[in-house]
């Protein structure tokens, strides 16, 4: 039972459906009482990214069981075909769940999600491709709350680019981390195609893009002072990103921007109360 829950890392499914409902809140859905369909399109969120993170680690198996031994299918908690066949069952679920419960257009864009993140485990992982379609995940949260309250615009916007900034700032960075086994594997990252010199400054441009989206929530009265407050600490962590990467540290800057990205989110939940 600890294996099934453990494989689908759920800290980063709990991130994505906190995105999503921050989205769609700040777009008018009501929290009290929770919307039926918020809620269903949360679980739909988690399942999918459950899905691809069980996905990922079945074609990573043999990479883990050098790297990673602990983890669910090395250590022999999950055999490889149960893996599948968990994946396969939680892609069904949540694609089902979907065009039962959602708008179409909603359910159109998990299905796109759905395949992305298999073709993503499966292919393009070790691309230069696979940094957009990392990106486009994190950020389409916002883009599903938007089809869901039918309010496009502005805040969609916002909300999206920020985050598709970040991400595409901390995966460029952790191919600059990974550039030398990457290269040797023959991995496609930008990284490996561009050299690791371009590619930092590349993912410093994505920072700052970042650094200049992120006070518009607060500017715009998007979010309250809660998340002028947090909002600032994640400013000085996409700064003190580029600094570390600047100073060929890509481990800490991406890390760094993993922890800004949370602040922000955090920020915007706090932004609503105060």
């Amino acid at each position: 039972m600890i294996a099934t829950i453990e494989i689908l890392r759920p800290a980063n499914g709990l991130m994505a459906l906190t995105g999503f409902v921050i989205g769609a809140v700040l777009l008018g859905l009501p929290l009290a009482p929770i919307p039926s369909q918020m809620l269903i399109g949360a679980l739909v969120i988690f399942l999918i990214s459950g899905a691809g993170m069980v996905l990922n680690d079945y074609f990573d198996w043999q990479i883990d069981r050098i790297n990673r031994p602990y983890r669910v299918i090395p250590s022999g908690r999950m055999t490889l075909s149960g893996a599948m066949n968990y994946a396969v069952a939680l892609y069904g679920v949540s694609v089902a769940l979907s065009f039962i419960c959602l708008p179409f257009a909603m359910s159109a864009v998990i299905l796109l999600n759905a395949g992305l993140t298999a073709v993503y485990s499966w292919k393009l992982k070790k691309t230069a491709v696979g940094h957009l379609a990392v990106s486009w995940l994190a950020a389409s949260v916002f883009v599903l709350a938007s089809i869901m309250t039918g309010n496009f615009g502005i805040i969609t916007t916002i909300l999206f680019a920020l985050i598709f900034c970040g991400n595409m700032a901390r995966e460029i960075m952790k191919g600059v981390e990974d550039y030398k086994g990457d290269k040797a594997a023959g991995a496609r990252t930008l990284a490996v195609t561009l050299g690791m010199d371009v590619s930092s400054w590349i993912a410093i441009m994505f920072l700052f893009l970042s650094l200049s989206i992120l006070p518009l929530p607060y500017v715009l009265r998007i979010s309250g002072a809660g998340y002028a407050l947090l909002g600032a600490a994640a400013a000085a962590l996409l700064g003190w990103s580029a600094y570390m990467l600047l100073k060929n540290k890509a481990g800490k800057a991406q890390l760094a921007v993993k922890w800004a990205m949370t602040a922000t989110l955090a920020g915007l939940i706090l932004g609503m109360f105060f």
